[in-house]
Order: structure tokens, then C-alpha cells, then sequence
């Protein structure tokens, strides 16, 4: 199974990386570190909206698009309606594969690429180092 994610995450494009981390950075990680969400869960009642994905990426829309097309395909992101709202993405349904192993590396890889200066990943850094 390690393997076979692996590979899932090897085929996936620049684009495709950069916009699956913003998402769980903005509707995982983020309401996490609010206290939103349990430590543990990857599914999110918040999803991030295309409008915050095009301020925080440099991606032509296209690129953008095509990159939540493939990531839809794929199951690592959900696509929700918010009643009138124009809703989001979410953590689709291969989240809920993840062992607990690879769901805690997981979250040490979003806290180095959301604050790589901060104590919390000068912290994973030290942990990983002492393994």
C-alpha cells in the first residue's frame, strides 16, 4: 500500500502538488491550528474556495483548473457546494486511507511547508533527525 502511494504521489505534476498542499493547508491545517478539527481527521467541514486558491497560487487559471480536474479524478480532493455560496475543495476520499502512520507524516509535511520557520517544524526536524 506504501508503495502504491508512493507512486500515486510520484505521478502527480508540480501543479497538481502545489494545489493539493495549498488545499489541505486551508481546509485542514489551518482549521486545525484554530482547534476546528480533531488532531487526527482529515475530512473538513471547510472547504477552500477557487477564489483563495487563485491569490495564493501563480498557476495560469488553466494550469489551475486542470490540476483540481486531476486531483478530483484521482480521490485526493472532493469538490462541495455551500448552499449559495460557491463552496470548495476538500481532502477527497483517499484521506481516509492513510494508515496512522503515514496521516502523522503527513501532518509533519503540511507544518514544514505552512511554517518551515516555526518552533513546531524546527521540532519535526529534530525528530526525524534523531530517527
Amino acid at each position: 500500500r506504501r508503495r502504491a502511494l508512493r507512486e500515486a504521489g510520484a505521478r502527480l505534476g508540480v501543479s497538481e502538488r502545489a494545489v493539493l498542499t495549498l488545499v489541505l493547508v486551508h481546509s485542514v491545517a489551518i482549521p486545525r491550528a484554530e482547534g476546528l478539527l480533531p488532531e487526527d481527521s482529515w475530512l473538513s467541514p471547510h472547504p477552500t474556495p477557487v477564489d483563495e486558491l487563485r491569490r495564493h497560487t501563480q498557476l495560469p487559471i488553466g494550469e489551475l483548473e486542470a490540476a483540481l480536474r486531476t486531483l478530483r479524478h484521482a480521490g485526493l480532493l472532493g469538490q462541495v457546494k455551500a448552499g449559495e455560496e460557491a463552496g470548495g475543495y476538500v481532502p477527497g476520499p483517499q484521506f481516509h486511507r492513510l494508515t496512522p502512520a503515514a496521516r502523522r507524516r503527513l501532518q509533519e509535511e503540511l507544518i514544514l511547508a505552512a511554517g518551515p520557520s516555526t518552533p513546531l517544524a524546527a521540532a519535526v526536524r529534530t525528530r526525524r533527525s534523531a530517527q
